[in-house]
């Protein structure tokens, strides 16, 4: 199916419905991938382009292994249109950025407009009135889709912070330079107009980093994807060991189920049977789910639970990081090359 037939399909299916996929595919992963589309609040969340003025922050590898993708993390630019004034941070995924209580020098209700350096097809944007980025104020919402030869990465350039508001769901927009690479993701009028009102950004549905499998350094075996409890199997099979790491605080492991997938993702994370172990499943609690620690080798939740091998069979225990038991805790990424 060409570029333009898959950008086609993408728009007939969200005029179908507010909860439709933005299906796209991203080269060699050859995993669909959608934006969700939504006419309630977010839940969770031709000006030349400028550096980053944040903090610095570190930004992913490139391509580590034929195969496998990663993508430095967007920048996003706020500015006040009628003079400049502007701010930047770096887009991490379902991280929301609160005017309020921002590192970055981010001054609240002042900021009218947005750009996006290195955006990533797919990533959703939500820019908001309330600082907790909850939908309880005016909003608007766009996801990144660029046209036919164009992505996975791109850019935006300087945009109204209201292009979406009052337009219908999943109409396409142009940006400050009028490229065709957004579409209308809902918004919400109400109370102060956004355009005033501009109190926090949140980004999701970033590209993740991958494929990989995942080898326990005792057992020598690999994490298996299978939605439940999980446990590790000899390290062959090319489809339900392949896991990605998203861009989120904590590099949050992904099946490869629908890394692309913001509302259908599969996290690897701690869960509670008789015991903790390990497990594959959708999920909102954050706090289980368990991360890529590279400097450790860890697979580690931000409540310092970590994944070790078991001698039961057909399990995975989490056990709290600080007992650090050795190989059984050790986990390597192998890099897979999809075909």
């Amino acid at each position: 199916m060409s570029t333009r037939d898959r950008i086609e399909n993408v728009m007939r299916c969200i005029k179908r419905s507010a909860l439709a996929g933005l299906l796209f595919c991203l080269g060699a992963m050859g995993v669909s991938g959608a934006a969700l589309a939504q006419s309630g609040a977010p839940k969770a969340s031709g000006d030349v382009s400028i550096l980053p003025i944040g903090p610095a922050v570190e930004a992913p590898r490139p391509d580590t292994a034929p195969g496998v993708h990663s993508y430095p993390l967007p920048t996003i630019v706020m500015r006040r249109t009628s003079d400049g004034k502007q701010c930047s941070f770096p887009a991490q995924d379902g991280a929301a950025v609160n005017f309020n209580a921002s590192p970055y020098s981010c001054e609240d209700n002042v900021l009218s407009s947005f750009e996006v350096i290195g955006a990533h097809e797919g990533m959703i944007i939500d820019i908001e009135g309330s600082p907790r980025c909850d939908g309880s104020e005016a909003w608007a919402s766009y996801v990144v889709s660029f046209a036919a030869g164009g992505g996975p990465t791109g850019a935006v350039a300087t945009t109204s912070v209201v292009a979406s508001m009052g337009v219908p769901l999943g109409t396409r927009l142009t940006d400050g330079a009028g490229n065709n690479v957004l579409i209308a993701n809902g918004s919400r009028a109400v109370g102060e107009p956004l355009s005033t009102a501009v109190s926090c950004v949140k980004v999701t549905n970033l590209i993740p980093e991958g494929p990989y499998r995942i080898r326990n350094a005792y057992s020598g075996k690999c994490i298996l994807n299978t939605t439940g409890p999980s446990h590790t199997a000899q390290c062959t099979d090319a489809v339900n060991q392949l896991f990605y790491v998203t861009f989120s605080q904590n590099r949050g492991v992904v099946s490869a189920a629908a890394p692309l997938d913001w509302a259908r993702r599969e996290s690897l994370r701690s869960i509670i049977t008789d015991q903790y172990v390990v497990g594959v499943g959708q999920t909102t609690d954050l706090a289980s789910v368990l991360g890529r620690e590279e400097s450790t080798g860890y697979l580690k939740t931000t409540t310092g639970r970590c994944a070790s091998e078991s001698d039961i069979p057909f399990q995975i225990n989490t056990i709290e990081c600080k007992y650090a038991v050795g190989a059984t805790m050790q986990w390597t990424f192998e890099p897979v090359t999809k075909h």
